[in-house]
């Protein structure tokens, strides 16, 4: 009779830590955004899910500039809206941006805080949702993008 108390539980804590990864992420996959620079980021997996990416971008060169951007279309007419968790650094310039054709709808600079966003009300159709981090000359930057809505 233990043995199978056991196995029970066994079997349990197995089912229990090995579930389906949906059921404990809290972050969506962003494996679908395309980044513009690949070499000075990695992703941060979560679930099984790329959910951020973790960067260090030494500019002592010259001015940088990491983005990642999602073109997949704005369904309905109505409100749209992006945000991201970016880390903050002095110096360094981080935004959000909904782009349609040669239009900027809303571009969002934010050098304070944690979160950076962007939102406006547009028809549905193709729509461009970017982060973009900008670095000037002098600066490592060493942070992450992550937490991203849309």
């Amino acid at each position: 009779m233990h043995t199978k108390s056991l196995i029970a539980l066994l079997a349990l804590v197995t089912s229990v830590a090995c579930g389906p990864p949906e059921s404990n992420c809290k972050q969506r996959n962003i494996a679908h955004w395309t980044r513009a620079t690949v070499i000075d980021s990695t992703p941060i997996i979560e679930c099984g899910y790329v959910v951020g990416y973790r960067m260090d971008i030494d500019a002592h060169d010259g001015q940088r500039m990491w983005s990642i951007t999602n073109d997949e279309p704005h369904l309905s007419n109505g409100r749209v809206d992006i945000s991201a968790e970016i880390d903050p650094t002095t110096g360094v310039e981080r935004s959000a941006s909904l782009v349609r054709g040669p239009a900027t709808y809303d571009l969002q600079s934010n050098n304070v805080g944690l979160v950076v966003s962007a939102s406006t009300n547009t028809t549905a159709g193709p729509l461009l949702r970017e982060f973009r981090i900008k670095i000037p000359a002098g600066v490592r930057y060493i942070g992450e993008i992550r937490n991203l809505r849309w």
